[in-house]
């Protein structure tokens, strides 16, 4: 309990990419050369009335000037701060590119700003309603760091009156989904408890069960948080799931144990036989669907994507964890209890045996018509799967009316973005960038890049020149171009040789040999930009010089859309080794390899109703969603291995093929019916998430397992008698198994 308080909190964007990836490698690798150009926080003011309004103006400097006392922050450029260089007679002048102080020349600079593709979309809006702050922050800020800054940064926005401000950057987004995170820990916890407490109470109306039960999952629940608190793993977005997971999981195993027991004790065992047989019974059924459960966790090892790849492997644990708590300290305690004191008069329970009759008794004469459904709904399932997108974006988990949401698109809407588009520039065969027709070619691409739709506020190492050529050219707008020769190059870089700025950092490396082409691209979805990044590739080599210099696609919102391609490979590779170690576990345990079969089919089909509603909502799959079909297929084969490990014993003890299904209905289906409820409900909880990722995993696997539990109430049997029940020979008592 308290290791639980110990527990911290992480979202880095970096951890979602593959780790032996070599796109990231390379990435890795050109941020070394050059100084990323993602440690940024955009600041962007709105004036109704317009930018170039006086007190409109000095404000927005204040405002600028004290953005460099925030913590963190090394660097501050915006239109009111920044100047254009000339070089004169006198020497280097720098002239204001807005005179604050002077309205009267905010026309002219209004018009020389507004022509200038280096400020408008990152500095300005082309209808001059918006100044942007461009804050340049330390690189590798800790969580606790990213906060304080955002923190202080909201705090100074606050104390300004203007019509609206708007921030968006990665250490913004950072530490919105890190405060999310706590929130949503807290809200499941204390939902998912209430939630188990009030069908707990109603299902058993008694004041022992009900404390046994919620004592066992919460125990359950402390010691699997406290071990991740000891173990000094940080949570992620993926992270908040554990509460509900962990509750429900638990309370599944312990209504099973709880039923069975109280079963064994209205037969008049004592409390210590009934226990034995519920242990024998019922216990290594429970092991045996924690270890299927742990499986479809488990199975998220073949992902590339290390907090997935976490997810499985804690999730795994903590099923364990729970199991461990309920075969150990719940029947400890139950055995302490006799039936009057675990069940209440008049139980509702008691309706359960006629409603399993009814279930039975309903598949045993609509056999036919129960395969014709199950064959329709499988054949609707891939059809609606088929339109399953993975054409996801950047912050789609984050709903519409939440400010990064908001900040980001009027990013989008006013700007030029926020989502960076990043091609490095690399010079071939002892060219330098700096050579006269290495940065002719650099402009190509740009100019290409800049006729894009999609692509705005293009940056390159040729605009570092073609600035240079304008400084010393007498600072005309006209001369903002490349210069005309190489020597004019050489003179250039040697006068200003000692007034590099920050874009000299970023765009080329001091040895010349890499450079980059920066610009922002609008959030058109992973897979159209996947598409867009071919088209560029394909016009880069057919018109460039590939022998002098080379063009490659790079950075971090490309790493995110290649974890797309990864998603696809470890969904299929996962679920085929969920289905596999399942398939040879049914195998070993049953000896018939038509358990294997029975044991699958069932819950293959939710599988693919969750697809079909994905794909008919146009739900996206990614990095959140992607673990749904893993995660409800462990838990939904759950309920198969009940049923079949129930069936199995019935036979063994000599009945028929129907008698034992008949049997299984009635002592079994009701604890299926009972813990899928619990599940159905508990999943329901992660429906409150702000995350839409999450909310979905909420929705789709609560379908999952009320689809599973229909499938296995209704096809399994079926399927047990169309595989099992051998055709009576004249003078034959029984009918028995095959």
């Amino acid at each position: 309990a308290w290791y639980t308080t110990q527990l911290k909190f992480d979202h880095e964007l970096e951890n979602y990419f593959p780790k032996d990836d070599r796109a990231l490698a390379f990435n890795e690798f050109f941020r070394e050369q050059l100084e990323p150009d993602d440690n940024f926080l955009l600041v962007a003011i709105k004036s109704h009335r317009g930018i170039f309004d006086h007190s409109f103006l000095q404000e927005f400097q204040q405002l600028t000037l004290a953005c460099k006392d925030l913590p963190h922050v090394v660097g501050v450029n915006a239109l009111t701060n920044m100047g254009q260089l000339i070089k004169s007679p006198l020497g280097m002048l720098k002239i204001p590119l807005i005179h604050i102080r002077n309205p009267g020349q905010y026309a002219s600079d209004s018009t020389k700003i507004l022509r200038d593709e280096r400020y408008v979309g990152r500095f300005i809006s082309k209808d001059a309603k918006t100044l942007t702050i461009i804050l340049k922050t330390e690189s590798h800020l800790s969580q606790d760091q990213a906060q304080e800054l955002n923190g202080r940064l909201f705090d100074l926005l606050g104390g300004y009156a203007f019509d609206s401000y708007h921030v968006a950057g990665k250490l913004n987004t950072q530490a919105f989904f890190v405060q999310k995170i706590q929130h949503e820990m807290r809200l499941y916890t204390v939902l998912s408890g209430l939630l188990v407490l009030l069908i707990l109470t109603i299902i058993f109306r008694k004041f022992w069960p009900v404390v046994i039960a919620f004592s066992s999952v919460l125990i359950g629940l402390t010691l699997f948080l406290g071990i991740l608190g000891m173990m000094g793993k940080p949570l992620n977005l993926m992270s908040s799931l554990f509460p509900t997971l962990m509750l429900v999981v638990g309370m599944s195993d312990v209504i099973h144990i709880l039923s069975k027991y109280i079963d064994e004790l209205e037969k008049g065992l004592p409390a210590r036989e009934a226990m034995l047989v519920t242990i024998k019974e019922i216990g290594w059924a429970t092991f045996l669907t924690s270890l299927t459960t742990a499986i479809g966790f488990g199975a998220l090892l073949t992902s590339k994507i290390t907090p997935i790849r976490e997810f499985g492997v804690i999730s795994a644990m903590g099923v364990f964890i729970a199991y461990t708590t309920v075969i150990t300290f719940t029947t400890a305690m139950l055995v302490n209890f006799d039936r009057p004191q675990l069940v209440a008069a008049g139980n509702a329970t008691r309706r359960w045996p006629d409603l399993m009759q009814s279930i039975y008794a309903y598949v045993k004469t609509r056999q036919p018509g129960i395969l014709w459904i199950s064959l329709l709904v499988f054949a609707g399932s891939m059809l609606g799967g088929s339109l399953l997108s993975t054409n996801t974006h950047l912050l789609s988990d984050i709903p519409e009316d939440d400010q990064p949401r908001a900040d980001f698109q009027f990013f989008e809407r006013e700007l030029a973005g926020v989502r960076s588009f990043e091609m490095a520039v690399i010079a071939q065969n002892g060219h330098k960038i700096n050579e006269l027709e290495i940065l002719r070619e650099i402009e190509k691409v740009a100019q290409y890049l800049n006729g894009l739709a999609p692509i705005d506020g293009t940056y390159s190492t040729a605009m570092i020149y073609k600035s240079l050529n304008q400084i010393y050219g007498g600072g005309h707008y006209d001369q903002y171009r490349l210069p005309s020769s190489q020597e004019k190059i050489d003179a250039f870089e040697k006068m200003n040789a000692n007034r590099q700025s920050i874009a000299f950092k970023v765009l080329m490396s001091d040895d010349k040999q890499y450079g980059r082409i920066s610009a922002k691209i609008q959030d058109i979805g992973s897979s159209n930009i996947a598409e867009l990044n071919k088209q560029i590739n394909q016009w880069v080599s057919r018109n460039t010089d590939t022998e002098k210099v080379r063009f490659k696609i790079t950075g971090t919102a490309l790493l995110v859309d290649k974890n797309n391609d990864y998603l696809r490979k470890s969904l299929f590779n996962g679920l085929a080794l969920a289905f596999f170690v399942v398939s040879l576990l049914m195998a070993i345990l049953f000896r018939n390899i038509k358990m294997v079969v029975i044991s699958l089919v069932p819950n293959i089909i939710p599988l693919l109703v969750a697809g079909a509603i994905m794909g008919i909502a146009g739900i996206e799959l990614k990095a959140s969603t992607s673990i749904i079909f893993t995660v409800a297929f462990g838990i939904a084969v759950d309920d198969t291995i009940h049923f079949l490990s129930k069936f199995k014993l019935s036979l063994n003890k000599g009945h028929t093929v129907d008698e034992a299904i008949k049997q299984t209905f009635s002592e079994t289906g009701k604890a299926l019916c009972l813990t899928t409820i619990i599940l159905f409900f508990g999943f329901l909880i992660l429906l409150f998430s702000d995350f839409n990722g999450t909310f979905y995993i909420g929705l789709l696997v609560s379908i999952t397992l009320l689809s599973a539990l229909f499938t296995d109430l209704t096809l399994l049997p079926v399927l047990l008698y169309r595989l099992f029940k051998k055709p009576k020979k004249p003078g034959d008592s029984k009918i028995t198994p095959g």
